[in-house]
């Protein structure tokens, strides 16, 4: 299991399987319960369904994060639940993660941060889904408490899509002060040099009449 997740994470492959075959062994009494957890969260990506994960998510949500448990159990869940959501933001439901950020008033200092850093992270990727309270704050010039409404919109593209560089401004810059320096030599265009030879033979027929 810790194989398969590690080379399906690394190499971002889509093995669909695993995830409903893990889903059985997603319970807190089970035997080795956190290397099955960390297995579960390497093997997450960006280009994993969110539609497989989501009830992956819940499940782990209904076996860890409710009152019948201790807190070591609940702070446990909640984190799984961050790493997963953090390779894989779209897994995640709105009423359930609403649920999950009110943990952050727990009185156990463990369930609160795992709360709080759940909270963070979609304060990060997609402020969205939170109420409107939840979302981040900031300070005007005249020291107002204003919400940052600008932030609504999904800073994470959405799944499948992803944001590709079409140049590389560090690479060009060594050639850009070669060509000044004269270092080196950049052929011009076929047009520009028939531009530049029309402009040089019009300006020598106008010298000689």
């Amino acid at each position: 299991m810790q194989l398969l997740s590690r080379v399906v994470g690394s190499h971002k492959l889509c093995v669909l399987g695993f995830y409903t075959y893990i889903v059985k062994y997603l319970t807190y009494h089970q035997l080795r319960i956190p290397a099955i957890l960390v297995a579960l969260a390497q093997s997450v990506h960006d280009l994993t369904p969110p539609d497989v994960l989501t009830p992956v998510v819940r499940k782990i949500a209904q076996e860890f994060v409710h009152p019948g448990v201790g807190s070591e159990v609940i702070a446990a869940g909640i984190n799984a639940i961050r790493e997963v959501c953090r390779r894989q933001p779209w897994s995640m439901e709105e009423d359930l993660l609403g649920d999950l950020v009110e943990y952050r008033k727990s009185r156990d200092k463990a369930v609160t941060a795992s709360a709080r850093g759940l909270m963070q992270l979609y304060r990060e990727v997609n402020p969205g889904m939170l109420k409107r309270r939840e979302r981040v704050c900031k300070y005007t010039f005249s020291g107002a408490h204003v919400i940052d409404n600008a932030g609504i919109r999904a800073r994470t593209p959405a799944w499948g899509l992803a944001q590709v560089a079409n140049h590389c401004p560090t690479a060009t810059q060594p050639v850009q002060q070669s060509i000044s320096k004269g270092l080196l030599y950049v052929p011009l265009r076929p047009r520009m040099i028939a531009a530049q030879y029309f402009i040089a033979a019009r300006e020598s027929f106008e010298k000689t009449s």
